[in-house]
């Protein structure tokens, strides 16, 4: 049976093109095995640009990359096979500045298979 993450959160401010969310697990094995989809929340920004999100692992290396992904949609990504450790955390990089008058905050949740039965 998958698990999932906790919902992390990446907050973009208004003038900015990137966020980073928290640690996905800092502890080693408790979020540890194979990613198998994945469900992205994209806000309506005010402008018009597209984001893509980064896994990036422990090491600061981007090691998956979902793109383009359109705003004011939920991204449901399915038929993955990502490896997932411990220590890795999300990147948003926008297109464009979002606009607007407050942050603006992105959902990511991963799907996993657990390497502990």
């Amino acid at each position: 049976m998958a698990r999932k993450t906790s919902r992390a959160s990446i907050a973009v401010a208004v003038d900015s093109q990137v966020g980073t969310s928290s640690i996905i697990s800092s502890n080693w094995g408790v979020h540890q095995g194979t990613v198998i989809f994945a469900k992205i929340i994209i806000p309506a920004y005010t402008n018009n640009i597209t984001t893509n999100i980064y896994i990036i692992d422990s090491d600061g290396d981007r090691i998956y990359p979902f793109l383009a992904l359109a705003k004011g949609a939920t991204h449901i990504v399915s038929d993955l096979q990502i490896p997932l450790v411990s220590g890795e955390y999300f990147e948003a990089e926008l297109s464009g500045v979002p606009g607007g008058l407050t942050a603006y905050t992105i959902y990511v949740t991963l799907y996993y298979i657990s390497d502990y039965k």
